[in-house]
């Protein structure tokens, strides 16, 4: 005879069972575990690593919890924006904290929700021409204060104005006069 094929052979190698392991395993023919159960003393390293992550988590949900709170604190303390949210405005243009666009939009909002507070109009919801028609029949305000404010909002809303600084100024004193003209709160 020749050679045996080699699928032959490497058949006959994996079901030919040596002697040793019959012998050892009680001549059953199955296989056994030749180690024993490893027992560790030890953490796992995926629980250090969970709880490195976890530590991780806490402090960064910490931070900002923090800044947050930090954040409503200095914006509350006694200072102008709480008790008088003009003085506010007008201290966070001084301080170069609010860009230019950005005070007479908030200053256009701080007068309609004023107006709607103070006069009992639905000021947020009426055009600036049909907001002048109300509040000057009546005589309620100071028409030229009120134009000044609202013909600025609309230039920046609308039109995409960049006001200047004497602009921004001259609104803030015209606000400051038609704040102080207007009824008290709850309407006329």
């Amino acid at each position: 005879m020749g050679r045996p094929a080699p699928l032959t052979v490497l058949l006959a190698a994996c079901l030919a069972t040596p002697p040793s392991l019959h012998a050892a395993n009680g001549g059953a023919g199955a296989l056994r575990d030749i180690r024993a159960a490893v027992t560790i003393d030890t953490l796992p390293p995926f629980v250090l690593t969970g709880g490195v992550l976890l530590l991780a988590s806490g402090m960064i949900l910490l931070g900002r919890h923090m800044r947050r709170r930090s954040a409503r604190q200095t914006g509350s303390v006694g200072g102008p924006a709480k008790a008088d949210p003009l003085a506010g405005l007008a201290d966070d243009w001084r301080r170069g904290a609010c860009p230019a666009t950005e005070l007479a939009l908030r200053l256009d909002a701080l007068l309609r929700d004023t107006l709607a507070n103070r006069a009992g109009i639905p000021a947020r919801h009426l055009t600036s021409a049909e907001l002048r028609r109300r509040m000057t029949v009546g005589g309620m305000c100071d028409a030229r204060s009120l134009d000044v404010l609202l013909s600025l909002g609309d230039r920046v809303k609308f039109a995409g104005h960049q006001p200047g600084a004497a602009e921004i100024d001259a609104a803030l004193r015209a606000a400051a006069d038609l704040f102080v003209s207007l009824p008290a709160q709850g309407g006329p």
